[in-house]
């Protein structure tokens, strides 16, 4: 059904946009009240609004295991910028980098893609360096950052953004735009109350990646790999009659450090049961490659970018309608199977829980039902997402430039299992964290609230 509006040519902006978009009803009335409200142009809040480097690539020889942490575009998935995977820029080039610096509390955008997410900088490091693509927010003491971050965020900040992007194929936000976004500045108790709740999800998010850490730790700690010399090789020998049986010649798949897991693990099953993957599940399915059109409301489709602290965030999974989703009848997922992704980053396991049962699930994920009278779905996952088995991972990946794992790679990874018992100490650990996790996106979704309510003139 066709949507018409109507706008009066003195209220367009000719030196910046004629596209209807611009013009959208729901726009103009998230400006209109955001201009009745006490609200100031975000470059009047903050020291300063830049991008990052753009034109300057960052090579391979660039980076180093440790160093000054680079933001990546993939690291502005969540409101709490992502530190689980950061890279790290060497001295010499962070050097030069030195004006693309932001410190703990700044905030980060992307200038390209969809619309994007504003993600607080933490204070792991004293200095971080932001990369092309990138928006920096420079905060300061006119405004709580943790409330700016909730504003930014919610409905209110999230409209003035969609409305900005420029582009079709590549939709675009530029910095001038970042600094005129109209921030709405409420009482200081309600933003000491949304900054607190910010602060107060970040540190159920923070509990909930220790339990799962703890979790991990406990189980390696079970298998003996706790404190595991894994350092590679630099030479070393095996009868040609082993690349034959595995049908691999490159010598990274013999590296020793793969051997001495085995070992450890053979040593684990005199206690408890082990088993390969394959012996334990059901045929294992990729998902679906086919082309799908997404819907408002539908059935939820599961891809890799979904993927957030090993759960699947709702809050960004997409939907394709119910007769597109009948269409894929063998890429559909039931409660207890486990997701493993197989390309880009690979082997990282999910456990379906029951809200998610009857999605589709993409190609880039393989599907295994496991036998739940034999292992745990929760600890299925676990032990594919910790070294015992993401080091059978690495082993088993093929591909140089895009790494792959296959169905034969997955069903040939060795889990040991023990019995029901001994699984749930791990599971119970793993429950907690998703418990934590779970409340803080609640607190996360109260605190933009708060702010909606405010400016809408809703009831706080």
């Amino acid at each position: 059904m066709a949507v018409w509006s109507e706008i009066a040519i003195s209220r367009t902006r000719f030196d910046k946009r004629l596209d209807p978009q611009f013009y959208q009803p729901q726009y103009l009335e998230n400006e209109k009240l955001l201009n009745e409200k006490n609200s100031k142009p975000l470059i009047a809040l903050c020291s300063d609004v830049r991008c990052g480097p753009f034109g300057s690539a960052i090579t391979v020889d660039d980076y180093r295991d440790i160093g000054t942490p680079f933001i990546r575009v993939s690291d502005t998935s969540d409101i709490f910028l992502k530190t689980d995977d950061l890279a790290f820029l060497n001295q010499r080039r962070a050097i030069s980098f030195t004006r693309y610096e932001v410190e703990p509390d700044d905030i980060v955008v992307s200038q390209r893609g969809t619309v994007a997410q504003f993600s607080i900088v933490p204070d792991d490091y004293e200095k971080w360096i932001i990369s092309a693509n990138l928006i920096s927010v420079q905060t300061s003491k006119n405004i709580d950052p943790y409330y700016l971050i909730a504003f930014l965020n919610s409905a209110i900040g999230t409209y003035q953004l969609e409305r900005l992007q420029s582009g079709q194929v590549q939709p675009k936000i530029i910095t001038d735009d970042i600094k005129h976004l109209l921030i709405y500045l409420p009482n200081k108790e309600l933003e000491k109350k949304v900054s607190a709740t910010i602060k107060s999800s970040k540190g159920r998010q923070e509990k909930a990646k220790e339990l799962y850490a703890q979790a991990e730790h406990l189980l390696l700690s079970e298998l003996g790999l706790d404190d595991p010399d894994l350092s590679p090789a630099l030479f070393y020998e095996r009868h040609f009659s082993e690349t034959q049986q595995a049908a691999r010649f490159d010598a990274e798949f013999f590296q020793p450090k793969y051997y001495a897991l085995r070992e450890r693990l053979n040593k684990s099953t005199s206690l408890r049961e082990g088993s390969t993957i394959g012996s334990i599940s059901k045929p294992l399915k990729y998902g679906t490659s086919a082309k799908l059109s997404y819907v408002e409301d539908g059935i939820p489709f599961l891809r890799i970018a979904d993927l957030e602290n090993k759960r699947f965030d709702e809050a960004s999974v997409l939907r394709i309608s119910h007769e597109e989703a009948s269409l894929q009848k063998n890429a559909r997922v039931s409660t207890g199977d486990v997701l493993i992704s197989r390309s880009g980053t690979l082997g990282l396991a999910v456990a379906i829980p029951d809200h998610l049962a009857n999605s589709v699930f993409g190609s880039y994920f393989i599907r295994v039902k496991p036998d739940c009278t034999v292992i745990h779905p929760e600890f299925l996952a676990l032990y594919i997402n910790a070294l015992c088995g993401a080091l059978q991972v690495e082993r088993l990946n093929t591909g140089g430039i895009q790494t792959n794992l296959t169905i034969p790679a997955i069903e040939s990874i060795f889990v040991v299992h023990g019995d029901m018992h001994w699984q749930m100490r791990f599971v119970e650990i793993v429950m907690k964290s998703v418990v934590a996790r779970d409340e803080s996106r609640r607190l996360l979704e109260e605190a933009k609230r708060m702010v909606e309510d405010a400016v809408l003139g809703r009831a706080v």
